[in-house]
């Protein structure tokens, strides 16, 4: 799976965290530092995988327990991710 792929999934999954709503304030926050954990991750020069992917990874495993039954498209893409990042052996 190349870079572009997973920037390409990153993408899609910010978009659906910008649209999620009607959650506690506790999931918001989780939502919250999602966005912003992805934010940065696009923002980094493409072929650089590093411990913000490994640390995004951990959290994508955690928010899908979360939003598994409220939000199954979310942790679908969720998992969508995770499955790339585990390819890339992360």
């Amino acid at each position: 799976m190349t870079n572009a792929k997973l920037n390409d999934l990153l993408k899609q999954l910010h978009a659906e965290l910008q649209k999620t709503g009607d959650v506690d304030g506790e999931s918001q926050a989780i939502l919250k530092d999602l966005r912003n954990d992805i934010a940065r991750m696009l923002e980094q020069p493409s072929g650089r995988i590093g411990a913000q992917h490994a640390s995004l990874a951990e959290d994508l495993r955690d928010a899908i327990g979360k939003f598994e039954a409220s939000h199954p498209g979310l942790t679908s893409l969720m998992n969508r991710v995770c499955d790339v990042l585990s390819d890339m052996g992360i």
